[in-house]
């Protein structure tokens, strides 16, 4: 017995429809979600009238919240046309690539930004008081803008 009751999935090739509209609608949470708490992170750091967020490590953070945001302008609203045609079709609908590139690539920014934080912390760990002429917030802007892609 499975949760949704008797095996729904047995001898099928694409999911029932109500799962692939649960998806979607997931999706679409998540998308709202992550578009607003990740644009209210950037203004927080870019827009700091105190200039007090104005640190390498926030500006990391920053990086972090930009590349999350294309998961949630890009590959989130693909997911949910892919989701809610599949569901309406009861096919798949175009080729998965169209959406397994976009959150490839911007899984893998998410995943660089994490890296450069940890190397960061890492940096501001071991060797405090050579910390701030190693890394300035110049040279983490350009760090953190050629992983990205910008500067590349």
């Amino acid at each position: 017995m499975s949760l949704f009751g008797e095996y729904p999935c047995i001898n099928q090739t694409i999911p029932p429809s109500y799962i692939s509209f649960t998806s979607a609608s997931i999706s679409v949470a998540l998308s709202l979600f992550t578009i607003a708490g990740n644009i209210l992170v950037v203004l927080a750091i870019f827009v700091d009238p105190n200039k007090d967020l104005k640190s390498p490590f926030n500006y990391f953070v920053a990086n972090l919240a930009i590349s999350d945001l294309v998961v949630g302008f890009v590959v989130d609203p693909m997911s949910v046309a892919f989701h809610v045609s599949e569901g309406v079709a009861k096919e798949y609908p175009a080729a998965l690539v169209y959406i397994h590139m976009p959150y490839f690539i911007s899984c893998t920014a998410s995943v660089l930004s994490l890296a450069a934080l940890t190397v960061d912390r890492c940096l501001a760990i071991t060797s405090p008081l050579s910390y701030r002429t190693k890394l300035n917030p110049k040279r983490a802007g350009f760090c953190g803008s050629w992983h990205l892609g910008i500067l590349a």
